[in-house]
């Protein structure tokens, strides 16, 4: 009889431990199917908050805080002229990317994630941060691309970090060609193992491109930072 009990509590259990994923796997992909650079830095937010409750529900999960930290670097990157909501969104996105890496470890997309926030204290104060936070965020991209050789993302970002550094101190569109040119090809090989896994910045990457002097097939209409 106790072990009829025993059977029946863990049928019981994998039921609603299948019933809270699949939730949570429907509750991740409606909310990954509304982002879009092009929204309003007000929608964005509202997604980033969005993300930020899935995240406080789904403890173990890093994925919500990471999606969450991405909202809100597209938040600052859309700020550049309000140095307040730049500020913000910054500080909002380094919290939950601490809260990503304690979840996820040293995993190459969180690696390549983190980079861009310290890109981001870079735009709040190029004067001030750029000597600080260049190269911890140039650590973290070549740390990722030894974690993932495959993953675009790395190449992107530093790519686009590049270009919009002066060429006294190694940046300009000579030296960022290679990156973006790099990410695009990883881009178009790129499958990602499941359907809430990172798959941003192909867009971004086309329209570096034509930055440099690089004619791309797609359309892309991702706006320039102003580093």
């Amino acid at each position: 009889m106790k072990n009829v009990v025993f059977i029946f509590v863990l049928i019981i259990s994998g039921i609603n431990l299948y019933a809270q994923s699949d939730k949570y796997v429907k509750a991740m992909e409606s909310n990954l199917a509304k982002i879009n650079y092009q929204s309003s830095a007000e929608d964005l937010l509202e997604l980033g908050n969005a993300f930020e409750r899935i995240a406080a529900a789904e403890k173990k999960e890093w994925l919500p805080s990471y999606y969450a930290t991405l909202m809100y670097m597209y938040v600052a990157q859309k700020s550049m002229q309000d140095k307040d909501k730049l500020s913000m969104a910054v500080d909002k996105a380094w919290q939950n990317i601490e809260l990503t890496e304690e979840k996820a470890g040293e995993h190459d997309e969180v690696l390549a994630l983190k980079a861009y926030v310290y890109f981001g204290y870079i735009w709040k104060n190029p004067m001030l941060n750029g000597a600080m936070y260049s190269g911890k965020a140039y650590g973290l991209l070549e740390k990722a691309m030894e974690l993932n050789p495959n993953n675009p993302r790395p190449y992107y970002l530093k790519g686009q970090n590049t270009f919009y550094t002066p060429a006294m101190w190694g940046g300009g569109a000579k030296n960022a060609k290679p990156l973006l040119l790099t990410a695009q090809e990883k881009f178009n090989t790129f499958e990602k193992t499941t359907s809430l896994m990172p798959d941003w910045g192909k867009e971004g990457n086309n329209y570096m491109l034509k930055q440099v002097g690089v004619e791309v097939d797609t359309k892309a209409a991702v706006p320039a930072t102003t580093e």
